[in-house]
């Protein structure tokens, strides 16, 4: 498989899932991981992805992804009974980890 088939491969499994592993891609294609980040780095030159840890993801994900602010507004009551259920669940003297993630602010 050429180079341009392949970029071709990368940018419709991205904008398929909107994020794909460096491991998917290979396996996919058959080629190895340098193959793979070779193109990435191309593509991303270009303007078209922008590589992640591990992997790749639409350029335009993130100039569309909204501000925590706005997260924080979206589903308010889903956040909410989600927060209480998983407040519930929590053992005395436990200790638990939490992202910054909007939902998580609710528990």
């Amino acid at each position: 498989m050429i180079p341009t088939e392949r970029r071709q491969i990368i940018l419709d499994m991205v904008a398929e899932k909107g994020v794909v592993s460096i491991a998917e891609l290979t396996e996919r294609m058959h080629v190895s991981h340098m193959t793979i980040r070779r193109d990435l780095q191309k593509l991303e030159q270009q303007g078209a992805v922008i590589q992640v840890s591990g992997g790749v993801q639409s350029s335009t994900r993130v100039a569309h992804e909204p501000s925590h602010q706005i997260k924080t507004e979206l589903a308010t009551p889903q956040k909410a009974a989600i927060g209480k259920l998983a407040a519930s669940l929590v053992q005395p003297e436990s200790c638990i980890y939490l992202d910054a993630g909007t939902t998580t602010l609710a528990i």
